[in-house]
């Protein structure tokens, strides 16, 4: 609604919102990826730590979801789709 409004008072600007959950994984040459600082808050670093040893096991939590295991079904997309569907926005907004 903030970005509707705010198109209708200036229209000389160019507009887009993305919406999307759970960005995940790194560049193929390894240089850029998820290195949280302290607690992780999502569930890609756990499973890192996981093959990497850290772990003997990983434990998501939540059992009283309606799904045959219980737990939340979850949609990931990688950080790479995400940085082209931001570039593709850009460069599909409508013209002035």
């Amino acid at each position: 609604m903030l970005l509707h409004s705010a198109g209708r008072t200036h229209k000389d600007w160019r507009l887009v919102s993305l919406r999307y959950f759970n960005p995940c994984g790194a560049h193929e040459t390894g240089l850029l990826g998820d290195d949280p600082l302290g607690y992780p808050n999502n569930l890609f670093p756990f499973i890192q730590e996981l093959i990497l040893g850290k772990f003997e096991k990983l434990v998501v939590f939540g059992n009283d979801y309606p799904n045959p295991d219980g737990t939340c079904i979850r949609d990931y997309i990688h950080i790479y789709d995400l940085a082209r569907a931001h570039v593709m926005a850009m460069e599909n907004l409508p013209k002035q």
